[in-house]
């Protein structure tokens, strides 16, 4: 058996090397960031809100709901069981490998209406990526309308409660930025 010669077999590992780097860089790619589609007026003025209770149960929602009352403390507005406005919320983490749709009956992937198109694993993500959905809706208790609804997803290995509380101010600021002045 005859060794490859130094310089050639050099530059073949560097061209290997090369044309797999995109698959390496795009395979890292876990985190998405947390984007928001909202819809409604948001609220007038320095105001306080009611937060809906997140129950006995704990866990992520009673992490939002820690989240979501900071934030709306850092923005100014005030907790009040009896405010104007009720704020309601929701969140769910999950497998990102799951998807969320409406379409029941669709006629094939392409035709399939993805709220959250599933997310394939790659081979060097080092994690089980997990996706995070938080919705903040706003109701005018006085009329019962739904003056905000906003919600976010992002895709990261895990999320801490920092990283939580960076989403609900995110939620909060977007109802808030919708305030007319």
């Amino acid at each position: 058996m005859t060794k490859p010669d130094g310089p050639a077999a050099c530059m073949a590992v560097r061209r290997i090397a090369l044309a797999l780097t995109p698959v390496m860089l795009a395979a890292c790619a876990v985190a998405t960031p947390f984007d928001i589609n909202s819809s409604g007026k948001g609220i007038a003025g320095p105001t306080s809100i009611a937060l809906s209770d997140a129950g006995a149960d704990g866990g992520d929602r009673a992490r939002l709901e820690q989240a979501l009352g900071q934030a709306f403390a850092r923005h100014s507005v005030a907790l009040s069981s009896d405010a104007r406005y009720l704020a309601d919320y929701s969140i769910s983490i999950g497998d990102a490998e799951g998807g969320l749709t409406t379409s029941t009956q669709a006629a094939g992937q392409e035709a399939i209406d993805w709220e959250a198109r599933p997310r394939k694993s790659r081979l060097f993500d080092g994690c089980d990526a997990k996706r995070l959905r938080a919705t903040l809706v706003l109701l005018d208790r006085q009329t019962g309308s739904r003056v905000y609804r906003g919600e976010g997803e992002a895709t990261a290995c895990g999320f801490s409660d920092a990283e939580l509380s960076a989403f609900a101010d995110r939620l909060v600021s977007d109802a808030l930025d919708r305030r007319p002045r």
